[in-house]
């Protein structure tokens, strides 16, 4: 191997393990504004619909997620979500976009699951 095959084997290395640490560091701040009442665990009992809601987001760098506004596209406004969860998810896709522009397109998946109930 020449110096300079071995200078871009080099680089295409450093490039692939800068894109892998900068797509794993995530800090989420999750947050709701008003319209929902958002619970992490059981609030009252009832009939309740369980929910699963996907959200992509690509060049956001302030690692917020309002999941009022996820689950209000599904929704509405006066329902009450309890059992929330949210998961952050790496595709493929999303790895080989972070990976193709050096990480600035700090792309994920957000799954967001729980219950939605209804006032009575």
């Amino acid at each position: 191997m020449s110096h300079q095959n071995g200078a871009r084997f080099g680089l295409a290395i450093a490039t692939l393990a800068l894109a892998g640490a900068m797509a794993g560091c995530t800090a989420l701040r999750i947050y709701a504004t008003s319209g929902n009442t958002i619970a992490l665990s059981t609030l009252r009992q009832g009939q309740s619909e369980s929910f699963t809601v996907v959200k992509h987001t690509a060049f956001d760098y302030t690692g917020a997620i309002d999941v009022q506004e996820i689950v209000r596209t599904k929704y509405g406004s006066g329902v009450t979500l309890q059992n929330v969860s949210v998961k952050v998810k790496m595709t493929v896709g999303d790895f080989f976009l972070n990976m193709v522009t050096l990480g600035i397109a700090n792309s994920k998946h957000y799954e967001v699951t729980g219950d939605a109930v209804r006032a009575p």
